[in-house]
């Protein structure tokens, strides 16, 4: 048995779900963890994330605001996941199955970018299904 972390970045696609009304932009359901976030940031910097959380990921994040000082970050921004994602794997006995499986899988995501974005084939190549 290995002692050491992997530290490579999570990014799981889930679904291509292709619903987004905007003309020329598509959208992709991922699970990510901050440094997913920030990879995918680096393939195309005008991707934008949505947060897909339960109603339970938005209380612990109002917890989270509440106890750290009034944090005011976003959670689609790598910083402001960051600090959330930092919290609930420090947190995670605390917390539900749910929060521990975000933590281990990353959280939900849905990542909109133009349909000539770099990450179209990028996550075609992760392995997503066309929803």
């Amino acid at each position: 048995m290995s002692n050491v972390i992997d530290t490579s970045p999570i990014i799981n696609v889930i679904d291509w779900v292709n619903t987004v009304c905007t003309v020329d932009h598509t959208n992709f359901m991922v699970r990510v963890d901050p440094r997913g976030m920030d990879a995918v940031l680096t393939v195309d910097p005008k991707a934008r994330f949505i947060e897909r959380f339960t109603h339970h990921y938005g209380m612990t994040a109002t917890l989270m605001r509440a106890r750290t000082g009034g944090w005011t970050e976003k959670l689609n921004t790598v910083t402001g996941y960051g600090k959330f994602y930092d919290y609930c794997a420090r947190n995670a006995k605390y917390e539900t199955a749910s929060i521990l499986q975000g933590v281990t899988n990353g959280f939900l995501f849905e990542v909109d970018c133009h349909k000539d974005s770099p990450l179209v084939g990028w996550f075609l190549v992760l392995g997503v299904k066309n929803g």
